[in-house]
């Protein structure tokens, strides 16, 4: 028997792969893996631990940027005090110190700013037939590059080379983190698609971001280690950030809150590790009915309500 072991110690069984059937877990992955496991201590029975793919590269990438994020960490407080000082926006939360908001903007980004996969319409046909959310290697097309060799090269540079012998069900899906909760989604990845799902909270756990598109960036971090990627935006999307972090914004469907989405630079792409489950990994499916015909949209509703989707009209 060959087992992979969650961070909370339990054995789970990882079978035969097949492309229905992918073998990872939506759980968060362990920063110290056991040795052994068997439900019968007394048991001779000798039991091989296999650690999944995806929670090697998030092992790696934590790594990585445990340090990097606190290296960074002077650097986004001298950030957001200029941001303070230059945003009439954010004069409420003079009341919190520099470091109180710095680990309520990083508690905002690891846990509460929705993480979005925009997709184009061509797509409404083969993922209503399915039970999982595929990456390019499956689909052999994307909503974005449809260049595999280029991807795989960038995911071999941008994860230690760890996706290189990799499965095409193991490689990461990409999205982005909406940083300002707009209700049509992250402004510069509308490229993808004017839809988008919002996936689950569980997933965070198995999520990466970069700065940027990593096909210019090789820079990940996990969500609760990325001050150095939060250093690096411009004021702009800071002061957005401190004001959703804080409370100081609420509402953020008014068009006054929606005029700042045009001048926050690119987006912050989110590389989600491991299977994506209709069924269990997406809680809402925003669909932007100008785009979208009267078949698709059957098709779509169908669908959300077979996996327990809910759906929002844009």
């Amino acid at each position: 028997m060959q087992v992979a072991v969650a961070i909370d110690g339990r054995p789970q069984d990882v079978g035969t792969a097949s492309r229905d059937q992918p073998t990872t877990e939506s759980v968060m992955p362990a920063g110290d893996i056991g040795a052994t496991a068997s439900n019968n201590p007394s048991s001779d029975m000798c039991v091989q631990i296999s650690m999944p793919l995806y929670v090697q590269v998030i092992n790696a990438v934590r790594d990585v940027s445990t340090k990097a994020s606190k290296d960074a960490r002077e650097k986004l407080k001298l950030n957001v005090i200029k941001t303070i000082e230059m945003s009439k926006h954010v004069e409420q939360c003079v009341e919190y110190d520099v470091d109180t908001i710095i680990d309520k903007i990083v508690a905002y980004i690891a846990h509460e700013a929705p993480i979005v996969i925009h997709w184009k319409p061509w797509s409404v046909e083969p993922m209503t037939k399915d039970t999982h959310y595929r990456n390019l290697f499956e689909m052999g097309r994307g909503n974005g590059s449809n260049s595999q060799k280029t991807r795989s090269s960038r995911e071999s540079k941008t994860f230690q080379k760890l996706y290189d012998d990799a499965a095409a069900f193991e490689r990461p899906k990409y999205g982005a983190i909406n940083t300002m909760c707009d209700p049509c989604g992250v402004n510069e990845a509308r490229e993808y698609g004017r839809s988008y799902f919002e996936v689950a909270p569980h997933v965070r756990a198995r999520c990466t971001v970069s700065g940027g598109d990593t096909f210019y960036t090789d820079q990940v971090a996990t969500l609760d280690h990325c001050n150095h990627i939060l250093a690096a935006l411009n004021h702009e999307e800071l002061e957005a950030i401190i004001c959703l972090a804080t409370g100081i914004v609420v509402d953020t469907s008014n068009e006054a809150w929606l005029e700042k989405r045009k001048v926050i630079s690119g987006y912050r792409e989110i590389q989600i590790h491991g299977e994506l489950k209709f069924s269990t990994d997406f809680t809402r499916l925003v669909i932007d009915t100008d785009v979208v015909n009267a078949e698709e949209m059957e098709k779509l509703n169908a669908f959300a309500n077979l996996n327990g989707i809910k759906i929002v009209y844009s």
